[in-house]
């Protein structure tokens, strides 16, 4: 039992790792991606460079709609950003940034590290959607565990090591519930997450045709 109850949250902490700018995830992953793919922005819209802090705000309205606008087109040079295997495609981008910036300033972006800062943040919020899931299931699991044992307490007759077993295992579940439920270091600006939370549904359903 304990060595479930250490693996859960040992997953939950490489997955929450893979969200964030300073650890790249394993090779391939999408935390890998969006590190790799989000390269310097030419502008910060408060202070510090968006592309290397996601701390500070980005999206807005105005950039999810040219953003959701430049998916409509049936051949869109940045849908290799969509694909599962889409670290080929970085290169290309380097190679051509001609033709990815004419693109994106087709649709109101800056250029095409304007138009990735927003997918970058995209892919890290969808990241941080489905980390937070896990972590629901994982806490309801865990709390389902420390009921038990405390159930299990109030058995007669129990023994000195059965006690002291089942004590324990509230212990770490505890521990594990609290740390889990302590939010910590976010990977991403609340003020982004909002936005991103605001077109979820849109952006899913417009890139549904990149992924086939």
């Amino acid at each position: 039992m304990r060595k479930v109850l250490c693996t859960v949250p040992l997953i939950l902490v490489l997955l929450l790792v893979s969200c964030g700018k300073k650890e790249p995830g394993p090779v391939g992953s999408v935390g890998e991606k969006v590190s790799q793919a989000v390269t310097a922005s030419s502008t910060a819209e408060k202070g510090g460079d968006p592309l290397k802090d996601y701390k500070v705000p980005y999206l807005n309205d105005e950039k999810m709609v040219h953003f959701l606008d430049s998916l409509k087109e049936s051949k869109n040079p940045f849908e290799i950003l969509f694909k599962a295997n889409s670290m080929s495609g970085l290169s290309q981008i380097r190679n051509e940034v001609e033709k990815f910036n004419d693109y994106a300033k087709k649709y109101g972006f800056q250029g095409y590290e304007d138009y990735m800062a927003v997918w970058g943040r995209i892919t890290v919020a969808e990241i941080v959607v489905a980390a937070e899931k896990m972590k629901e299931g994982t806490i309801k699991m865990l709390e389902g565990l420390k009921k038990s044992a405390e159930e299990g307490l109030k058995r007669p007759n129990l023994s000195s090591e059965e006690r002291k077993d089942l004590e324990q295992q509230i212990a770490e579940n505890t521990k594990s519930i609290e740390e889990m439920k302590d939010p910590g270091e976010q990977s991403l600006s609340k003020e982004d997450m909002a936005v991103y939370l605001k077109y979820k549904d849109q952006i899913e359903e417009a890139v549904k045709k990149y992924k086939k």
